[in-house]
């Protein structure tokens, strides 16, 4: 007969390390250097006059981003490269996401095309995308 230790917390560690497991998949949405996608992370608005989309572009330079609208679809692609590590030292955590990115964001069809501005500050690109004049709320006067 062999006798075995009774751990009892043993399986409430196991549950643990694997609850933070999960978690921490569900807050980092990926790693580049394992070959998975980085999407950044995106705010999109709706005024009376305009769709505003917010994207946050942090270590991208403005050269590295494309916007494209195709059909109804806002199309903003780029890349973030990693820069160049140094020999020196030891790292002891890396969280930071590297590679490219797309995004794609589906708008209603009534939109000013020509008319679609963007700017880039601190990170943050801002697409401002204007309703087409026939897609804006228009309030109907009763005749008397």
């Amino acid at each position: 007969m062999t006798l075995v230790r009774y751990r009892p917390f043993r399986d409430m560690l196991s549950l643990h390390e694997e609850m933070n497991r999960v978690c921490d998949s569900l807050v980092r949405p990926g790693d580049a250097q394992r070959g998975e996608a980085w999407s950044p992370t995106c705010d999109v608005r709706e005024t009376e006059t305009d769709y505003i989309v917010r994207a946050e572009l942090p270590g991208v330079p403005r050269e590295a981003v494309k916007i494209n609208m195709i059909n109804s679809t806002l199309v903003l692609r780029g890349e973030k490269k990693q820069e160049e590590e140094e020999n020196k030292g030891t790292w002891h955590h890396v969280e930071r996401t590297y590679g490219s990115f797309e995004r794609m964001f589906s708008l209603p069809t009534g939109v000013a095309v020509d008319k679609i501005k963007a700017t880039y500050k601190e990170g943050v690109l801002e697409i401002t995308v204007p309703k087409a004049e026939e897609a804006r709320p228009r309030e109907i006067r009763i005749e008397p």
